[in-house]
Protein backbone atom coordinates (compact mmCIF):
# COMPACT_ATOMS: atom_id res chain seq x y z
CA UNK A 1 0.00 0.00 0.00
CA UNK A 2 3.31 2.66 0.66
CA UNK A 3 3.93 1.93 -2.56
CA UNK A 4 0.94 2.78 -4.45
CA UNK A 5 0.23 5.72 -2.10
CA UNK A 6 3.83 6.73 -3.24
CA UNK A 7 3.29 6.46 -6.96
CA UNK A 8 0.26 7.78 -7.18
CA UNK A 9 1.98 10.99 -5.33
CA UNK A 10 4.54 11.09 -8.07
CA UNK A 11 1.83 10.84 -11.25
CA UNK A 12 -0.78 13.39 -9.28
CA UNK A 13 0.39 15.41 -6.63
CA UNK A 14 -1.34 18.79 -6.95
CA UNK A 15 0.61 21.46 -5.55
CA UNK A 16 3.79 18.55 -4.88
CA UNK A 17 5.35 18.78 -8.49
CA UNK A 18 8.35 20.33 -8.94
CA UNK A 19 6.70 21.74 -12.05
CA UNK A 20 6.85 26.03 -11.46
CA UNK A 21 3.55 26.21 -11.99
CA UNK A 22 2.30 23.69 -9.09
CA UNK A 23 1.24 20.56 -11.48
CA UNK A 24 -0.14 22.42 -14.09
CA UNK A 25 1.75 22.04 -17.29
CA UNK A 26 3.98 25.16 -19.06
CA UNK A 27 3.75 26.57 -21.74
CA UNK A 28 1.98 30.05 -23.69
CA UNK A 29 -1.55 28.91 -25.24
CA UNK A 30 -1.45 27.66 -28.42
CA UNK A 31 -3.53 28.88 -31.45
CA UNK A 32 -5.92 26.17 -33.30
CA UNK A 33 -6.55 27.34 -36.88
CA UNK A 34 -10.22 26.42 -37.76
CA UNK A 35 -10.04 22.81 -38.87
CA UNK A 36 -6.10 22.24 -37.47
CA UNK A 37 -4.97 19.20 -35.28
CA UNK A 38 -3.20 20.12 -32.19
CA UNK A 39 -1.04 17.45 -30.44
CA UNK A 40 -1.40 17.66 -26.74
CA UNK A 41 1.13 15.61 -24.77
CA UNK A 42 0.57 14.54 -21.35
CA UNK A 43 3.40 14.34 -19.45
CA UNK A 44 4.52 13.74 -15.53
CA UNK A 45 3.72 17.96 -15.28
CA UNK A 46 0.01 17.24 -16.87
CA UNK A 47 -1.39 18.43 -20.30
CA UNK A 48 1.31 20.19 -22.64
CA UNK A 49 0.13 22.50 -23.67
CA UNK A 50 -2.86 23.02 -21.36
CA UNK A 51 -4.36 25.96 -23.03
CA UNK A 52 -5.23 26.29 -26.55
CA UNK A 53 -7.21 29.22 -28.67
CA UNK A 54 -9.85 28.79 -31.07
CA UNK A 55 -12.16 31.18 -32.97
CA UNK A 56 -15.96 30.91 -31.65
CA UNK A 57 -17.65 28.00 -33.35
CA UNK A 58 -14.84 26.62 -35.71
CA UNK A 59 -13.97 22.80 -35.98
CA UNK A 60 -10.68 21.72 -34.47
CA UNK A 61 -9.41 18.35 -33.43
CA UNK A 62 -7.13 17.46 -29.96
CA UNK A 63 -5.25 14.89 -29.97
CA UNK A 64 -4.10 13.73 -26.76
CA UNK A 65 -1.16 11.28 -26.29
CA UNK A 66 0.26 9.71 -23.09
CA UNK A 67 3.93 9.72 -22.97
CA UNK A 68 4.11 8.15 -19.09
CA UNK A 69 2.62 5.56 -17.64
CA UNK A 70 2.54 6.40 -13.90
CA UNK A 71 0.03 9.37 -13.92
CA UNK A 72 -3.58 9.59 -13.09
CA UNK A 73 -3.51 11.18 -16.25
CA UNK A 74 -5.33 7.82 -18.14
CA UNK A 75 -8.21 9.31 -19.30
CA UNK A 76 -9.38 12.80 -20.47
CA UNK A 77 -12.61 14.60 -19.32
CA UNK A 78 -14.35 17.49 -20.78
CA UNK A 79 -17.07 17.92 -18.49
CA UNK A 80 -19.24 20.81 -19.93
CA UNK A 81 -19.43 18.17 -23.21
CA UNK A 82 -19.76 14.52 -21.78
CA UNK A 83 -17.07 13.49 -22.89
CA UNK A 84 -14.79 10.98 -21.63
CA UNK A 85 -11.56 8.82 -22.97
CA UNK A 86 -9.25 6.76 -22.48
CA UNK A 87 -5.41 7.65 -23.16
CA UNK A 88 -3.56 4.59 -24.09
CA UNK A 89 0.05 5.01 -23.20
CA UNK A 90 2.04 5.74 -26.44
CA UNK A 91 -1.52 6.25 -28.77
CA UNK A 92 -3.15 9.05 -30.23
CA UNK A 93 -6.35 9.84 -29.39
CA UNK A 94 -9.21 12.31 -30.96
CA UNK A 95 -11.39 14.45 -29.46
CA UNK A 96 -13.29 16.93 -32.32
CA UNK A 97 -14.38 20.38 -31.10
CA UNK A 98 -16.45 23.37 -32.18
CA UNK A 99 -16.86 25.31 -28.85
CA UNK A 100 -18.75 28.39 -28.67
CA UNK A 101 -17.43 28.92 -24.83
CA UNK A 102 -14.66 28.33 -23.09
CA UNK A 103 -14.50 24.89 -21.80
CA UNK A 104 -12.09 22.93 -19.55
CA UNK A 105 -10.53 19.47 -19.98
CA UNK A 106 -8.71 17.58 -16.89
CA UNK A 107 -7.73 14.21 -15.31
CA UNK A 108 -10.38 12.12 -13.67
CA UNK A 109 -9.37 13.40 -10.39
CA UNK A 110 -9.22 16.93 -11.67
CA UNK A 111 -5.31 17.41 -10.45
CA UNK A 112 -4.03 17.91 -14.39
CA UNK A 113 -6.14 20.40 -15.94
CA UNK A 114 -6.08 22.25 -19.24
CA UNK A 115 -8.48 24.60 -21.02
CA UNK A 116 -9.82 25.74 -24.51
CA UNK A 117 -10.56 29.48 -24.92
CA UNK A 118 -12.59 31.01 -27.21
CA UNK A 119 -11.69 34.50 -29.30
Amino acid sequence: MRWMLIAVSLGCGKGESSHPTGGQAQGQPVLAKAGSRVEIAVEQTGFVPAEIQVDRGKPVTLVFTRKVEHTCVDRVVFPAEGIDKELPLHKPVEVALAPSADTSFRCPMAHATGRVTVR
